[in-house]
């Protein structure tokens, strides 16, 4: 089922997405970018329940919200967000259960992201190097989903790429800035 009533209203919220966005840039567009701030935006979130209230992107449209704005204030490229995430696993009476599934012992619909956590540390790594290959001078790792995870990581991606990873989570319709970002956040 196709939400959007016609193809106009489609194009209407693709042409709505920030111009920050890669998807909709020309290589001229990025590159006049790249030289005025070098600044990359990598949002990460999730498919997952969140209640039958509310939609399955939650985190993630919560996430790319902040990274826009962020982008909109210093300038920079903000990457599509990467919804595959790292979350618990415990097991209840042998049944496992990934992230909250394990409160009503069973499986929630649509959560669809759990990693293995070498494979997360993994993408983080690989697409933070790519961007510093590629010159950009600051590289911003926001979390909208388990940021304890990411927050918990940076610190060892920052020792192993000899860069500073900044990292940002959003928390309750705020950014937070940890001791890596505050220098790039702008009230």
């Amino acid at each position: 089922m196709n939400p959007f009533k016609s193809n106009d209203e489609l194009g209407q919220v693709i042409m709505n997405t920030p111009v920050n966005n890669p998807l909709l840039m020309s290589p001229y567009e990025f590159n006049q970018v790249m030289e005025n701030s070098p600044i990359a935006y990598i949002p990460f979130g999730t498919v997952e329940w969140h209640g039958p209230h509310l939609p399955l992107g939650v985190d993630t449209l919560k996430i790319e919200a902040f990274t826009s704005k962020a982008a909109s204030i210093s300038g920079g490229i903000v990457f599509p967000a990467l919804t595959w995430n790292r979350n618990t696993i415990r097991y209840v009476h042998g049944v496992r259960y990934e992230g909250v599934e394990h409160l009503c012992q069973q499986e929630l619909p649509g959560n669809i992201h759990f990693i293995r956590e070498e494979t997360f540390e993994n993408l983080v790594q690989d697409c933070v190097a790519c961007c510093i290959d590629r010159g950009f001078k600051a590289v911003c790792v926001w979390s909208g989903h388990n940021a304890a995870a990411l927050a918990e990581y940076v610190p060892q991606l920052n020792s192993r790429l000899q860069f500073m990873v900044r990292f940002c989570l959003a928390h309750d319709g705020k950014a937070i800035a940890t001791d890596y970002s505050a220098s790039l956040l702008v009230a």
